[in-house]
């Protein structure tokens, strides 16, 4: 059944991004990111990225610099699209069951509630980078199997001061 939904609701996603998108879609030309030469599209490339609607395989045009050697996507900018396969929305949404219960029972909390999975590793970096404090402060050292709350440093949600969830 999930896999099922998530197939439809990602074609649905993608039919929309596809509509919303179609001038970045049909782009020929833009300035380089480096030197600010204008470069004129190459090959269409597809990609398959993770969300919370489902995967969704979006085609967009490359661009070269071969002057500067630099490659760009700006269907990626323009459509939200960040690099790695699983995107903010599953990023933000694990990071919020991480930072309530052990690596293990949010792994499994996660897939069980949205029938998509995070690896381990994966789980890991990620609370990572929510342990880490805007400020530096934070370490952002957190064991698999201890809970994101017990970050040391920093202050906030994650922090060991006890005014965050799970205190």
């Amino acid at each position: 059944m999930w896999a099922l939904r998530q197939q439809l609701t990602g074609s649905i996603t993608e039919t929309v991004i596809a509509h919303v998108h179609r001038s970045e879609h049909k782009r020929q030309q833009v300035a380089c990111p480096q030197c600010g030469g204008l470069v004129w599209a190459r090959e269409l490339v597809c990609r398959t990225i993770e969300t919370m609607r489902g995967p969704i395989q979006l085609e967009r045009p490359y661009f070269y610099c071969r002057s500067c050697r630099v490659g760009c996507y700006p269907f990626d900018e323009a459509a939200g699209v960040v690099a790695g396969c699983k995107q903010l929305d599953m990023q933000k949404a694990v990071a919020q069951v991480v930072t309530e219960v052990p690596y293990d029972t949010a792994q499994s909390l996660f897939r069980d509630l949205t029938g998509l999975s995070f690896g381990s590793e994966r789980l890991h970096t990620l609370t990572n980078q929510v342990c880490r404090a805007p400020d530096g402060g934070g370490r952002g050292i957190v064991a698999p199997g201890d809970r994101a709350t017990h970050c040391r440093g920093g202050s906030g949600p994650l922090s060991p001061s006890g005014d965050g969830p799970g205190h």
